[in-house]
């Protein structure tokens, strides 16, 4: 835990005495067991009574409270190089880790809690039914932890810009740009009120894959509001042509290419902020000023 706020730390021969206590579990665990021969190592396993014996029972609540002073000297570290790091305005390192070591000890404190019954009941009579109860509710807690830890760590993850979606880059075919700004600048194909994706693609010469990608990556819209840009652009310039001046607004909106009032109408005022007849309006009223 050290290494993750020491940016210097080394292991030294002095804190090899951390690893006291495991070869101390693990030399009981060859004598109480491991030792003893295969019929008696399959009795033991069959009655449960290694599980239930007075040593396992003493050592494993000593093991599991060596677990609960460490985690608990392990938090006040964290806590402190965590401080630290807000006093010297520094960033903070791994602020998450205190979630994890708590639940962490919410757990070694519930399987602590059934092992010391254990001993009670060496001397004193205990319920079997109380001790599957606390051991299932353990388990139970215990799964709903973990997935707690995921969620916050998750969450921390994305909470710092860390996921981040991968996506595959492509380069758009400028080639195909080209033919489509000609089509729309030219040849004016956007006046077809009949036009479709598909028939766009065939007049391009352009596979509907291709084509779709081209529209959506380089101009940054889907087929139809592309199209419908360029038509709303030209009937702007019809509206206050001077030979139209006499055309109504839904000849001029159907001269564009468009064939439905409501959405060129509605398109109109996205883009202008105002209905075709109120800009019609306006443009003529400054024409005649400047005039």
């Amino acid at each position: 835990m050290c290494s993750l706020f020491i940016s210097n730390f080394k292991f030294t021969r002095k804190k090899l005495i951390h690893f006291i206590p495991v070869i101390l579990f693990t030399a009981y665990i060859f004598v109480a067991f491991w030792f003893l021969q295969y019929s008696e190592k399959v009795n033991l396993i069959r009655s449960y009574d290694i599980a239930y014996s007075w040593h396992y029972v003493l050592i494993d609540l000593l093991i599991k409270s060596v677990r609960i002073t460490y985690v608990i000297i392990t938090l006040r570290l964290v806590k402190h190089y965590i401080s630290r790091d807000t006093a010297q305005s520094a960033p903070q390192r791994t602020p998450w880790i205190q979630y994890i070591l708590t639940i962490f000890l919410v757990l070694l404190l519930w399987e602590w809690s059934l092992t010391a019954i254990k001993v009670f009941g060496l001397n004193s009579s205990i319920s079997l039914n109380l001790l599957e109860f606390i051991g299932l509710s353990g388990y139970y807690t215990k799964f709903a932890l973990v997935n707690l830890i995921i969620y916050v760590v998750l969450m921390e993850v994305i909470n710092k810009g860390h996921y981040q979606k991968v996506k595959r880059l492509e380069s758009v075919n400028m080639d195909h740009v080209e033919r489509i700004e000609e089509a729309m600048k030219r040849e004016k194909i956007y006046l077809n009120p009949n036009l479709s994706f598909e028939r766009f693609s065939e007049k391009m010469d352009i596979p509907v894959k291709e084509l779709s990608f081209t529209i959506n990556n380089h101009f940054n819209m889907n087929f139809y509001e592309y199209i419908n840009q360029h038509r709303i652009s030209e009937a702007k310039e019809r509206l206050i042509a001077i030979e139209n001046i006499n055309k109504n607004i839904t000849e001029i909106f159907y001269s564009a290419g468009f064939n439905s009032k409501s959405v060129y109408n509605t398109l109109f005022k996205k883009c202008y902020k105002c209905t075709p007849s109120q800009y019609r309006k306006q443009a003529l009223a400054k024409r005649v000023n400047i005039e």
